[in-house]
């Protein structure tokens, strides 16, 4: 029993952990702009879109300007840095959903 309760100690703590950082990336998810960078190239000129889809779900091109080689450069280091923080926030919502059905499951077995 006592075992049980170090490692229900131990989830709980992780739980609360990865919910800390989840909100944490939340926020700073919510810094960047709203969709995916896209560049046109025509005559050797290039211009800048953000792509989104809108809340009645149509898919919405915003003209940003026209963008030179360090521009884009910039551009697309700031939406790596979005994605990366995308895909932290869904494998961080995994595993608090994971370890909230853990700690259920020990609560659920010390209780018996």
């Amino acid at each position: 029993m006592f075992k049980m309760s170090i490692i229900l100690s131990l989830l709980k703590d992780e739980l609360e952990r990865s919910k800390r950082m989840l909100a944490n990336n939340q926020i700073e998810f919510m810094r960047f702009e709203k969709g995916s960078l896209f560049i046109r190239t025509i005559k050797n000129s290039h211009y800048a879109y953000r792509v989104f889809r809108s809340k009645d779900s149509k898919i919405v091109q915003t003209y940003l300007g026209v963008v030179d080689q360090k521009q884009i450069n910039d551009l697309q280091t700031i939406e790596e840095k979005r994605k990366k923080l995308q895909s932290i926030i869904k494998v961080l919502k995994q595993e608090v959903s994971i370890i909230e059905q853990s700690v259920a499951a020990y609560e659920r077995k010390s209780n018996r």
